[in-house]
């Protein structure tokens, strides 16, 4: 029988690690409330930059332009169903999920000082802007006792074969020194109750809920419910057998693993994925194509830590900013898909109405905004932070770089021809022809019908 706790001395923010089940640093959280005897509060903060016009990231662009940073509403649904997702899980387990606007370091600095808490339990973050917060909050409770871990992560941090600071550059060396590591096992969730229900005004009131048409989404639903549903759809059927064949493929939901919305948000992670993909193997054998599932995981993993390596240097470049008023013109027209180029244009399209573009897609749009339109990568790769559903700072800001030639990329960049990947990719038409009667406006439209 479980007691109810005396206090809540225990504090829990989740941020992109929106899952119980193989996140062992709840667990820990759970089990230190259990042995004690106390309560464990959870808390998402939502940022303010998610409901308002906010500036660049202070070290992308130096001028003082602006640009709408609202979260797209095909990215803010699949989050709001996520974090729904979320408290329902932990309602099972007796804990309220408590949400705040407002910065991370303001939000926790207030409950701290309302409760008292011990220590405070958060998912490590890669990114720069993200991890400053905790700095302050650490610098500013020297006495309060911080656990983390990367939650996120295929490997543990102790376990690569050589510190974030010396790992190396590019990604193929970086592959073949960790490609044969071992990863540790995903860890079901702890079976308890913990008795707590929060005695304070909860602001999910305040949150905007998803429209009526965002939450008949067919395939995209947030959570991690919907994730493992997905994960073993997916290793139910053939199709990791034929990946590598068809995943550049612009038109098709099954042609690649659409894992990546729910890794951006933690709502399944890498571990599960990769322990799943072992089954397969072990049932239906291995192959090119499975390989190339663990290969494209790696290329994610690559970009986490050096994400963590990089810091504020991920939002910057060696090359000289070009960002004009005229640059400025270049990217609305391509962000809303009115270059004139039909493949270009309807990559955005479909980016716009979904929240969602292939990785083909997204490569070949980057590389003519940045190498035919002349705008600086930092702009698209801004844009793509705005409407992505699959947002993940790490692979965004590392593919952009990739892109451009100004991070991992020994080669001086990817500079795409549009006309042969048209006729590569799309030969036939059928995916420009599918989103050239679209304009560039979130649609509710069923996922299903945008990509069959």
């Amino acid at each position: 029988m479980n007691l109810k706790p005396n206090k809540a001395t225990g504090l829990y923010v989740f941020e992109n690690d929106l899952r119980l089940e193989d996140n062992r640093l709840f667990n820990q959280a759970c089990l230190h409330a259990v042995t004690s005897n106390t309560a464990l509060i959870c808390l998402y903060c939502f940022q303010p930059w998610q409901f308002r016009t906010v500036k660049i990231r202070k070290t992308v662009i130096k001028k003082a332009n602006k640009r709408n940073a609202v979260m797209g509403s095909a990215r803010y649904g699949f989050l709001w169903q996520s974090l729904n997702e979320l408290k329902h899980q932990l309602q099972l387990k007796g804990i309220s999920l408590l949400v705040r606007i407002g910065g991370t370091e303001q939000v926790v600095s207030a409950l701290q000082k309302q409760h008292q808490f011990d220590h405070i339990y958060h998912n490590q973050s890669v990114g720069f802007y993200e991890n400053q917060q905790w700095l302050k909050l650490k610098k500013k409770f020297p006495n309060l006792t911080f656990y983390t871990a990367h939650s996120n992560s295929l490997f543990e941090l102790n376990d690569l074969p050589f510190k974030v600071s010396e790992m190396p550059k590019h990604f193929t060396p970086f592959r073949k020194a960790v490609e044969q590591l071992s990863w540790p096992l995903s860890e079901p969730v702890i079976d308890c109750y913990l008795y707590h229900k929060v005695n304070e005004l909860n602001h999910w009131s305040q949150i905007p809920s998803v429209a009526d048409g965002q939450r008949k989404v067919k395939v995209y639903i947030g959570g991690a419910k919907a994730a493992q549903e997905h994960l073993g759809d997916y290793f139910a059927s053939k199709l990791p057998s034929s990946y590598k064949r068809v995943r550049n493929q612009l038109l098709g939901w099954q042609n690649s693993t659409k894992f990546s919305p729910w890794l951006a948000l933690g709502c399944v992670s890498p571990r599960q994925i990769m322990q799943q993909l072992k089954t397969y193997e072990a049932n239906h054998g291995a192959n090119e194509s499975t390989y190339w599932i663990f290969f494209e995981l790696l290329w994610r993993e690559f970009f986490y830590w050096n994400a963590l390596k990089q810091g504020a240097k991920l939002f910057q470049t060696e090359l000289a900013s070009i960002e004009t008023k005229n640059s400025i013109a270049l990217l609305n027209l391509w962000s809303q898909g009115q270059t004139g180029v039909p493949l270009i244009d309807a990559c955005m399209h479909q980016l716009n109405h979904t929240g969602y573009l292939s990785n083909r897609g997204r490569q070949i749009a980057a590389s003519f905004l940045i190498h035919e339109m002349g705008v600086d990568w930092r702009l698209g790769a801004g844009y793509f932070e705005q409407v992505l559903i699959d947002y993940d700072v790490a692979s965004n800001w590392g593919n952009w770089q990739y892109i451009a030639g100004v991070g991992a990329d020994p080669r001086g960049g990817r500079h795409f021809n549009v006309e042969k990947q048209q006729q590569t990719h799309d030969p036939d038409g059928k995916f420009i022809k599918q989103w050239s009667k679209h304009e560039s406006t979130v649609s509710s439209i069923s996922w299903k019908d945008l990509f069959d």
